[in-house]
């Protein structure tokens, strides 16, 4: 018997061969029935045809029953190829009925796709709408732009003529300001003549002051002197005068030396601004002129009840100065400090050295200055508010002083705290040489200004 592998065989194939068993097996009864028919038939004939034949009958049974025996298994084994084949069935009707899911499913996207592709023809039918919409906004912009450069070029065209009725309106203008101009410039150029004019008239009128101021300071020495000297020897003449006398002779004694300082310093400033002032510009050992300011201003400050105190600093320094003018300068600045002091003040030196400068610095206790005062401090004849006080002054010492520094080439300033004090400082320059190759140089002073 053939046996076939059911995994090799088809659906079609299974059926075909189960149909092909039940066939053999009914034929194999009909050979039995005829066989029984035939058997029958010996027996009548023959006895031992019948015993041959039912041998052969027996044989043939045993072999049928044993090819039964084997058509049996061969129907077991199709039985379970039949059962193998009838789950391979469900299996292919699961695959089946999950590719038919799955048709559904993409029958169902189809339908979605076909629905998107509805939307997106709508949608491109709205574009094509919308783009012919633009296509005649477009037209009507070009047709509104067209308009527009039409406007443009009128406007332009307008502009045009306004231009050059304005250019001519500007040219016109501009010609009436060269008139102008030129008419400006001889005004001008009268001024300035006028200018030159009154400045050499102011400068000779200066000069006349300078000197009638000078030759005035001189005129009033000889008998300020004089009276100077008479109300000495009144003073200390035999007999002694009496305390009446004596307190008038000293009113006397103050009054000229007052009008002697007035009379110097006035002087001095008409000697500066005549420019004949003669400088002698040397190296001055500063410690030797501190020590003679000091010695000079003591007693005045002890009278006063001031304290005062110099600062040591090093012996060797040297500024490069007039020394009669410096001194004159700091005898003022210490003079002002004792006489705008509180009582029982206290004023400090102190000197202080840079790379090419060195600051002499004056501070004390008074009662300090406001800023609008100090910004007139250097004017002259101007005292801030003391020309009514007890306070005795010209208002042209620190003037005097201002004009003394700058023609050494130096510098002089304030700071100045209301309630506290002030501080008066001028800045020399330093001079590096050694003390004995000094060189002294005369300089006159031109006009005022400085070497």
């Amino acid at each position: 018997m053939l046996l076939v592998d059911q995994n090799d065989l088809t659906e079609p194939d299974l059926v075909s061969q189960h149909e092909g068993v039940s066939v053999m097996t009914v034929s194999v009864i009909a050979n039995l029935r005829e066989k029984n028919m035939h058997t029958t038939i010996a027996e009548r004939q023959t006895a031992t045809g019948i015993r041959q034949d039912a041998t052969q009958t027996s044989q043939d049974a045993t072999g049928i029953s044993q090819e039964a025996t084997q058509s049996s298994q061969n129907a077991t084994g199709i039985s379970q190829e039949a059962t193998q084949s009838s789950q391979d069935a469900t299996g292919i009707s699961q695959e089946a009925t999950q590719s038919s899911q799955n048709a559904t499913g993409i029958s169902q996207e189809a339908t979605q796709s076909s629905q998107d592709a509805t939307g997106i023809s709508q949608e491109a039918t709205q574009s094509s709408q919308n783009a012919t919409e633009i296509r005649q906004e477009a037209t009507q912009t070009s047709q509104d732009a067209t308009g527009i450069r039409q406007d443009a070029t009128q406007i332009s065209q307008d502009a045009n003529e306004r231009h050059s009725i304005l250019l001519q309106q500007v040219n016109e203008r501009l010609v009436i300001a060269n008139i102008e101009a030129q008419m400006l410039t001889e005004q001008l150029q009268i001024t300035q003549t006028r200018l030159e004019n009154a400045k050499l008239v102011a400068e000779k009128a200066n000069r006349a002051k300078s000197e009638f101021l000078s030759n005035m300071s001189h005129e009033l020495r000889t008998p300020l002197n004089t009276i100077l000297g008479f109300s000495q020897l009144l003073e200390s003449g035999s007999p002694a005068p009496t305390t009446v006398q004596s307190s008038r002779l000293k009113q006397i004694s103050k009054a000229g030396w007052y009008l002697l300082e007035l009379i110097n310093e006035t002087l001095d400033m008409a000697t500066i601004e005549s420019g004949k002032l003669s400088l002698s510009l040397e190296s001055i050992l500063l410690t030797e002129v501190m020590l003679e300011c000091q010695t000079l201003i003591d007693l005045q400050a002890q009278q006063h009840g001031i304290h005062l105190e110099f600062i040591p600093f090093d012996k060797s320094w040297l500024v490069n100065a007039d020394r009669i003018r410096l001194k004159q300068v700091l005898i003022n600045l210490l003079n002002n400090a004792i006489k705008y002091n509180r009582e029982n003040g206290k004023i400090v030196v102190e000197c202080t050295a840079g790379i090419e400068h060195i600051r002499i610095g004056i501070k004390d206790s008074g009662e300090g200055l406001p800023e609008e005062k100090i910004a007139q401090l250097f004017q002259p004849f101007n005292r801030l508010g003391f020309e009514h006080s007890a306070t005795e002054g010209t208002g042209i010492g620190l003037v005097f002083s201002k004009k003394l520094i700058e023609l050494m080439s130096g510098s002089i300033g304030v700071k100045s705290t209301v309630g506290v004090g002030s501080e008066f400082w001028i800045e020399l320059t330093r001079d590096p040489t050694p003390r004995n190759i000094n060189k002294t140089l005369n300089i006159l002073i031109k006009n005022g200004e400085p070497p």
